[in-house]
């Protein structure tokens, strides 16, 4: 079945996928409609949601009401080598996350050379520079994020020189699998800090 949906990108000129849970602060429903205003301008596009939780169905119920059933593709809960494979297969992913946007889902998309488009929240803005290595709009602004990257994909030497600059700042930043797990978990505990403090 994975390797059905991998596949089947060959026949769509603009790849989109994201990596998570399905719950509320992952907030998949801000890159669905990233990617329904962008299919708008690029019918020839698809999505592929990877992960389960407990949004998915409001998460297929928006996408049946918005009349994509055709181009968004759920995959379940899946391994670490088929989500590589699925980013393999991919050219853009989408990450709308409340509070940051770092961890491995992202550094994944990089290394599988996706243009990244995100939100300057937590750290994100410190490594996704907007205009340079990823596509980059606040969060309060995030459907920004959808005229960005309908502008961006028309200039593929823009594009791809994004992508390289996103390699660079991944080896400038993440050497080791270990170093990545390290980074990560420090990120969470912050999260968790700054969770209990607004609550």
């Amino acid at each position: 079945e994975i390797k059905k949906i991998g596949e089947n990108n060959s026949a769509y000129t603009h790849n989109c996928i994201s990596v998570s849970r399905l719950k509320g602060w992952k907030r998949v429903d801000r890159s669905l409609e990233i990617y329904r205003l962008f299919s708008k301008q690029y019918p020839k596009s698809n999505y592929i949601i990877v992960g389960e939780g407990e949004d998915r169905k409001a998460l297929e119920e928006e996408i049946a009401n918005k009349g994509l059933e055709s181009a968004v593709h759920f995959t379940g809960a899946i391994n670490s080598d088929e989500v590589n494979y699925l980013l393999g297969k991919s050219n853009i992913f989408l990450s709308h996350y409340e509070l940051s946007n770092v961890g491995n889902p992202l550094w994944e998309a990089m290394i599988n050379n996706c243009l990244i488009v995100t939100l300057a929240n937590g750290d994100t803005g410190k490594i996704i520079i907007d205009n340079y290595n990823g596509i980059v709009s606040s969060e309060n602004e995030y459907l920004n994020n959808a005229s960005k990257l309908i502008t961006m994909v028309k200039e593929p030497e823009k594009t791809e020189q994004l992508m390289n600059n996103a390699k660079k700042t991944l080896k400038e930043n993440i050497k080791t699998w270990d170093e990545r797990m390290e980074w990560e978990y420090r990120e969470v505990l912050k999260l968790l800090e700054k969770s209990n403090r607004i609550n």
